[in-house]
């Protein structure tokens, strides 16, 4: 199996929001993430590739809220 990191920048004392966000999301192939300061990374592995799940990740900062079509096309998971 491989496994690939997405990392995430953030203002000092801000990462724990967007992993924290990640991890309740459960989004599938994202194993959790872990938080420094500034800067969480999500251990990602699986089908799905890592770009679409970055851009998924960059939605979610962006809006606050996963997109419509990761529920409908991973069954909700």
């Amino acid at each position: 199996m491989q496994q690939n990191q997405i990392v995430i920048k953030t203002p000092p004392g801000a990462a724990r929001v967007p992993g924290a966000h990640v991890d309740r999301t459960r989004l599938p192939g994202v194993m959790g993430t872990i938080a420094g300061d500034d800067t969480p990374a999500a251990s990602h592995h699986g089908s799905r590739s890592r770009d679409t799940t970055a851009g998924i990740i960059a939605h979610m900062t962006r809006t606050g809220k996963p997109t419509r079509a990761l529920g409908s096309r991973e069954g909700g998971q």
